[in-house]
């Protein structure tokens, strides 16, 4: 195990830590720092690993601008028997970063080309300044003032920790003037955002049957609100044969917690863009606003790499438990799921996660499918688009348009209501 791109060793804790933090900060698929560990690979080991935990997040708050809060997690992993520690960095947005007292300069300023860490031109400075996200959550202004935490307490309070009076401080709840900034309208009670639920009966949006709104709250509430009602949707479908019971789920609950969590957590929230969730009858999807941060690939997102829109709010969250370690969340999803799944756009970024299907019975199974939907209509004529799809083996789109045809060609019509009603076919 060697230096390379993305790792750096340092046998102890030194002066050059921040630099080797800028550097990872500047790129935009981070990496790890290992303390404990010989440029060679030899593993040596550190004493008193918490205290300098401790240690290492003041440097890095106190020490680096703009703040990386968000963007680092220190870690205690026992590598060969012996305590290490991992500082895991993710690429950030507002580039350049670089060591407060030397300023934006070049002697502040730093990159990682292969694995050594190099200083930073007044050119590529420039070009980089020029390029950063002039507005973000801390640096915007609430739409409102008059702003109280309760719930935001008390969720950091169940998870064991002290509240004092410098939390808001801490979070970075404040613009430079002292007034309450955007993060600290999302955090709010008076959060007054509303995120969309709408579920469909088929595989299109022809036809609406629940519409919720989850909102006016705090945006922790608001995920913790839609993570539950979305995992209750989550069937189990059940087989017993012979010698053994076989159970299977709509959908993975650990990805689609991910994916849920990665929508809001990673949503242009400054483009007055919300996240939505839509169920059909055969996939779920998750849509977030703002596409990819500029200079980010597919490549590195489908590969892992983190480079958070909002990482001071990605931080309340996995302080909180909502979130998980810095770049996992899509390595975890992508386990259970093909990269298909997800769809880019310069506005959007979409997932569809597709729904197991129900297990036959052993009835069904035995019985021959229909050979048209005709002749299903006229034996079953309260069928509905989902069922038909299932009996006949096409795509509920498919049932749609031929249930057009065979109408507009006075086959077949409609009595009743779309729910309650029934169809009559002719010939």
């Amino acid at each position: 195990m060697f230096d390379n791109e993305m790792i750096e060793f340092k046998e102890k804790l030194n002066e050059k830590l921040e630099r080797e933090v800028v550097a990872f900060l500047n790129t935009t698929h981070g990496g790890s720092i290992y303390i404990g560990i010989a440029d060679d690979g030899t593993v040596v080991g550190v004493e008193g690993p918490d205290s300098k935990q401790r240690e290492i997040k003041d440097r890095l708050k106190n020490n680096i601008s703009p703040s990386p809060i968000g963007l680092f997690e220190i870690a205690t992993p026992e590598i060969e028997g012996k305590s290490c520690i991992q500082v895991i960095v993710s690429g950030g947005k507002q580039r350049p970063y670089f060591i407060r007292k030397n300023g934006m300069s070049s002697e502040g300023c730093f990159f990682r080309v292969g694995s050594a860490t190099e200083k930073m031109t007044d050119g590529m400075i420039m070009d980089l300044f020029q390029k950063r996200s002039k507005e973000t959550l801390i640096s915007k202004l609430s739409p409102k003032q008059e702003l109280t935490f309760n719930y935001l307490k008390d969720h950091y309070r169940e998870k064991g920790y002290e509240i004092g009076d410098n939390l808001l401080i801490q979070l970075e709840l404040f613009t430079e003037d002292k007034q309450f900034n955007f993060l600290a309208f999302l955090l709010s009670d008076q959060n007054s955002m509303k995120l969309q639920y709408a579920r469909y009966e088929g595989d299109d949006v022809f036809d609406m049957v629940e519409h919720r709104e989850f909102g006016n709250q705090s945006i922790i509430k608001t995920t913790v609100d839609i993570l539950d009602y979305i995992q209750n949707r989550n069937t189990i479908f059940s087989q017993i044969t012979s010698t053994v019971r076989m159970d299977r789920s709509k959908f993975n609950a650990i990805a689609m917690r991910e994916l849920i969590v990665n929508a809001i957590v990673h949503n242009n929230y400054l483009s007055n863009g919300l996240p939505s969730f839509e169920e059909f009858s055969n996939r779920f999807e998750i849509s977030s606003f703002g596409g990819l941060p500029e200079g980010f690939s597919q490549e590195d997102f489908l590969n892992g790499y983190s480079l958070p829109v909002n990482p001071e709010l990605i931080k309340v969250f996995r302080d909180l438990g909502l979130a998980e370690r810095l770049g996992t969340g899509i390595r975890r999803v992508l386990k259970f799921y093909p990269k298909e799944i997800f769809r880019f756009s310069s506005n959007f970024l979409r997932v569809n996660i597709p729904f197991e299907r129900p297990i036959p019975s052993y009835s069904q199974m035995r019985n021959e499918p229909k050979t048209s939907l005709f002749d299903l209509l006229k034996e079953e004529p309260h069928v509905t688009r989902a069922d038909a799809s299932t009996r006949l083996g096409i795509s509920e789109s498919s049932v749609y348009r031929e249930l057009k045809r065979l109408e507009d060609s006075g086959k077949i019509r409609r009595e009743g209501s779309r729910k309650s009603g029934y169809w009559v076919t002719s010939g």
